[in-house]
């Protein structure tokens, strides 16, 4: 933690530039928006997020610009119609982190996205119920300066019932497998039982889109289980069965 604190006391030497604190608030200087990938889903279903910073004053922005809705500079909120604001836990660990100082001109935006499935502070898949659902983020790039927090817009997504041909998908996707399902090499690790129960669904419904969701999360898990090296010979080939699988653009 030290060589951390270390490294970042010597980023911002070396850039004067980068604000320690910001003289106007962030909000005046960019525009933040959160986007999911559909407008509707089915119950269970992961939500794909993307988050983006936009420059829209005429000079360059010097900060941190971590920009990701589960940066742990960031709060992401969400809802269901009628209901208060819950708080999506950051599912890494927030210390250990180096922020590295970054430019952004006008008129240009940076983007990050993350998968979301399973709420592990709630134990439950995200979108549990039928109905309307609220996102929003707040992003702090310098979290004890107030003039560096900047909120989006609220996104409005649609949970439907899901058809009678899925009932028996869902009635076995676990919130084990939706963890699997939204699985991120930088924020968690799937265990060798995990990856086999996830490759056991998706054999038992080949068909059903919940199936799809975990193939992707199961090829991400096993691809970070390969860099990492613990892979077996089984879940090698496993990974390479689900690589030669995948619809172009995934």
């Amino acid at each position: 933690m030290t060589g951390a604190i270390l490294v970042s006391a010597q980023l911002f030497a070396a850039t004067p530039d980068v604000p320690r604190r910001y003289t106007n608030p962030l909000s005046e200087q960019a525009t933040l928006s959160l986007t999911s990938d559909r407008d509707s889903y089915y119950m269970g279903e992961p939500i794909r997020l993307t988050m983006t910073m936009r420059n829209i004053g005429e000079r360059p922005l010097e900060g941190f610009f971590a920009i990701n809705p589960l940066a742990p500079k960031t709060q992401l909120r969400y809802r269901r119609e009628g209901a208060g604001f819950t708080v999506f836990p950051y599912p890494g660990r927030r210390g250990g982190y180096v922020d590295v100082p970054e430019r952004l001109g006008p008129e240009e935006e940076k983007s990050g996205t993350a998968t979301l499935a399973f709420d592990p502070g709630r134990q439950a898949p995200l979108l549990e119920h039928p109905g309307r659902y609220e996102f929003q983020v707040t992003y702090d790039d310098i979290p004890s300066d107030p003039n560096s927090r900047i909120e989006s817009n609220i996104l409005v997504v649609h949970v439907q019932s899901v058809p009678d041909s899925e009932r028996e998908a869902l009635a076995a996707y676990s919130n084990e497998l939706a963890a699997l399902a939204q699985f991120e090499a930088r924020w968690s690790y799937a265990s060798p039982e995990l990856v086999k129960r996830g490759a056991e669904f998706a054999d038992r419904f080949p068909g059903s889109l919940y199936a799809q969701h975990v193939r992707n999360g199961l090829r991400r898990a096993l691809r970070d289980r390969v860099v990492r090296n613990r892979a077996s010979k089984a879940e090698k080939d496993l990974y390479e069965k689900l690589e030669a699988q995948r619809p172009p653009n995934q």
